[in-house]
């Protein structure tokens, strides 16, 4: 019975996100990750730069694999960090 519940919830929310939802927001933060990253690169951010984009990119592998868009050498990354 919770399954049907959560099941009709799922459904009625799912349209009203993806409605309301700002793509430009993404948009925004691609450009600010992608400029940080050049940036750093770069060398003109502080070194902890790195271990944050380091954080970001993990975040991303662990959205990616939960998806199921994650490459075979992603997969191996993530096992590797949690195991």
């Amino acid at each position: 019975m919770q399954d049907v519940l959560k099941s009709a919830a799922v459904a009625s929310l799912g349209p009203k996100i993806v409605r309301n939802f700002k793509w430009s927001w993404v948009l925004y933060g691609v450009a600010a990750y992608y400029g940080i990253k050049y940036l750093n690169k770069r060398g003109i951010l502080p070194k902890q730069t790195g271990a944050l984009l380091g954080v970001i990119d993990h975040g991303i592998d662990a959205a990616k694999s939960q998806v199921g868009l994650a490459g075979k050498q992603t997969q191996n990354q993530i096992s590797h960090v949690v195991h």
